[in-house]
């Protein structure tokens, strides 16, 4: 899974405004799924602990958490959490009956009649797996493990037998063999992560060396799965983790362990002769309320003096990193190399009022600089009666951001997660947490060193606003990015990408824009309309500035997914081509739910041109909303003339400043962020506003590799005689 970075940023100026974060998928996936972060770029003003915004008109607020109750701390019906515990034993010995083979057909006892599977079969009843998307398959954060029985004595080198069958998200999931000397320290056998992911079948006999032992050692398979894109979000379907037969171990002098063919167990069971499931335990749960008398706070503005999640409780360590020895830290990395990843539950609320807009909000106390990759996370999920009296919690959505700032201040922080809520649901649950992320960007994004005591977190609020039609969630990154001609020149064709690079983070490799640009949209009253083809109502409105001025229609695209529905749809004064959008999906062809995507012609923009584009969809119900950045955020808005007028854009370098006879390139790292006025101000007073060409980074705190860098193809062509 890859998570995306989001940062929040503070101007300073009159008021401190806030914007957000995606690391981005992918990485593991800083999506940082690169889960990776989702950049809000709705601008806040952060009025401080109990000064909170005033409710839109037809506002009804589901719940308000203080956690107060007088002078004492109370958690108003949250539970905590520890992600990394993990709900079930899952290898087992299965006959695999009535799967039809998976979607491999390859989910089949590998010999004889039964096999180890690391994997669930469909259970509507089951509480833990009804609202995995689908089934069989493998669950978000999977740690299982299965392992000897007992110490093995050994006097030689080892090799471990196995035939094996395996199907896990490729770079992010995967199964690894390991040992250790009985002392619980595991050790990768054969090559660590990315062993065996992927899809593939083997037969196998892996080799334990003498010099890594001294006549003892015990031997597991352990899978791990990171926090997105499996069977359970419907990301990435699979046939479960992995499947083992024909098991054994082997010395010089022949068995160590006889072969152990699982025939002789019964469907279900968790244990063999010599082996024996061997889940590892999750972190542990840290998370408390604490006054805030007692805790440090270093914001010059704002003090939050009530009560408060923390997530430290029973940790070891403390803050004298950052000058505070007395104030207990967040942990570190445990023995058994698992990291923190601590949450807080909201009890059930009612889903009451009406409108498509929902909201979460709450305060933040933020001291988390990028470097000890310590975040923040929000999740909602919906709770739906699938019988009588029979509820079934769905799986945790968000975003697919992770949040940080290193400002040492309160923020208040807002989210619409309109696009998530299930017309059909009852309930909904909010979460709210912390995430070490250092066991996937550690070198890559920080050091993982000094973490503090923050994030800590009050007065959440749910509240859902009387206002009609489809709900945005655009993430900056995932938009068409400033670009410079694919041939090295200043004069050839430049192709239409995304910002985010589609690489995992760690990768050394070259960067790979992703081809096409994508947003979630829904309406959890309506659902959204359909066109005459059963395809949503989804479309991207374009028009171009520039040599191509005169492109309109099918010109603009180059890809049979896309329909062009109106060549010339009026919208503030000016005629833009109306394209339908297609439904997103995952590289092994699952259809990503509320997902879609349109990608332009990739060898008709030239430098100089300015494409311009929002985009609109209509609701089940008829209403209409569009989106562009600069707009009214995940609400959208009814009015297409005046997103049209606030329309993003991306523009092929060298542009008009430069045509103009200028020779300077504005690079904006504060992309939505509040500083392009106070350049283009200054270029203004310099009489040089029009010899200027801007470059655009989008959501310049992702992480996301789209700097300039990433796309001019010869600095000494494209660059250098140019600025």
């Amino acid at each position: 899974m890859k998570k995306t970075l989001v940062i929040s940023l503070c101007l300073l100026l009159v008021a401190s405004f806030a914007m957000a974060r995606n690391v981005d998928k992918g990485t593991t996936d800083l999506r940082i799924k690169s889960e990776s972060a989702v950049t809000d770029n709705n601008a806040m003003a952060n009025l401080g602990m109990g000064v909170h915004r005033a409710a839109a008109a037809d506002t009804t607020v589901l719940a308000f958490y203080t956690f107060d109750a007088g002078p004492n701390c109370v958690t108003e019906g949250f539970a905590t959490a520890d992600i990394t515990a993990q709900t079930g034993d899952w290898f087992h010995v299965d006959d695999f009956a009535g799967l039809g083979g998976g979607i491999t057909g390859l989910l089949v006892p590998l010999e004889g009649a039964q096999s180890l599977w690391c994997g669930v079969r469909d259970d509507a009843n089951s509480t833990i797996l009804c609202g995995y998307a689908v089934l069989p398959g493998y669950g978000n954060t999977w740690n299982q493990a299965f392992c000897t029985a007992n110490c093995l004595v050994v006097t030689t080198g080892v090799a471990v037998n196995f035939s094996i069958f395996w199907d896990s998200e490729p770079g992010y999931d995967a199964t690894t063999l390991q040992y250790d000397l009985c002392d619980d320290v595991w050790v990768d056998l054969y090559g660590g992560i990315g062993t065996w992911d992927g899809t593939g079948t083997d037969t196998m006999s892996v080799a334990v060396d003498d010099t890594v032992h001294t006549g003892s050692l015990r031997v597991r398979f352990n899978f791990n799965a990171d926090g997105a894109w499996s069977d359970q979000d419907g990301l990435w379907n699979t046939d479960g983790a992995v499947v083992i037969d024909e098991l054994s171990i082997t010395d010089v002098g022949g068995d160590v362990l006889p072969v152990e063919d699982f025939e002789d167990e019964a469907v279900g069971d968790t244990d063999a002769t010599d082996w024996v499931s061997c889940t590892p335990p999750g972190y542990g749960d840290y998370a408390m309320l604490y006054p805030g008398l007692t805790l440090v706070q270093e914001d010059p503005c704002n003090s939050d003096f009530s009560c408060m999640w923390t997530y430290y409780t029973g940790s070891t360590v403390d803050y004298s990193c950052g000058g505070w020895p007395a104030q207990t830290a967040v942990p570190y990395e445990n023995s058994r190399n698992q990291y923190i990843q601590n949450e807080v539950w909201s009890p059930n609320m009612a889903i009451v009022g009406a409108g498509s807009v929902w909201e979460i909000a709450y305060d933040v106390y933020r001291d988390l600089p990028l470097g000890p990759l310590m975040f923040y996370v929000w999740h909602v999920r919906n709770i739906v009666e699938t019988s009588p009296g029979v509820f079934c919690p769905g799986g945790w959505q968000d975003f697919n951001f992770v949040y940080y700032g290193g400002d040492k201040d309160w923020l208040r922080r807002a989210h619409g997660f309109g696009v998530f809520v299930d017309p059909a649901a009852t309930f909904l649950n909010v979460a709210m947490g912390a995430q070490d992320m250092c066991q996937f960007w550690n070198g890559v994004y920080g050091d993982c060193l000094c973490h503090s005591h923050s994030p800590m977190i009050d007065n959440m609020e749910v509240y859902r606003v009387n206002a009609v039609g489809p709900q945005w969630n655009v993430r900056d990154l995932d938009l068409f990015q400033d670009n410079f001609s694919a041939d090295g020149t200043i004069t050839g064709t430049a192709r239409a990408d995304a910002a985010n690079d589609i690489r995992p983070s760690d990768s050394i490799n070259n960067i790979v824009p992703g081809d096409s640009v994508s947003v979630e949209v829904g309406d959890p009253d309506s659902g959204l309309g359909l066109e005459a083809d059963g395809r949503a109502a989804v479309y991207c409105y374009v028009r171009v500035d520039g040599p191509n001025a005169a492109a309109t229609g099918a010109t603009l695209i180059d890809n049979s997914r896309y329909t062009v529905i109106n060549a010339a749809v009026p919208a503030n004064g000016q005629s833009w081509t109306q394209i339908q959008m297609d439904t997103s999906y995952t590289a092994i062809g699952s259809p990503v739910d509320g997902d879609f995507n349109i990608d332009l012609n990739d060898n008709l923009f030239v430098p100089g041109d300015t494409v311009w584009f929002f985009f609109g969809a209509a609701s089940a119900g008829g209403n209409w909303t569009y989106y562009s950045e600069a707009s009214a955020g995940p609400r959208g808005d009814a009015d297409i003339d005046y997103v049209a007028f606030v329309a993003d854009e991306f523009t092929i370098l060298p542009a008009g400043g430069y045509a103009r006879g200028g020779d300077i390139l504005y690079v904006d790292g504060m992309n939505f962020r509040g500083a392009q006025p106070y350049f283009d101000s200054a270029f203004q007073q310099m009489g040089i506003f029009d010899q200027v060409d801007r470059y655009d980074i989008r959501g310049p705190s992702s992480a996301v590799a789209n700097h300039p860098g990433s796309r001019v193809q010869n600095v000494a062509a494209q660059l250098v005689p140019v600025y």
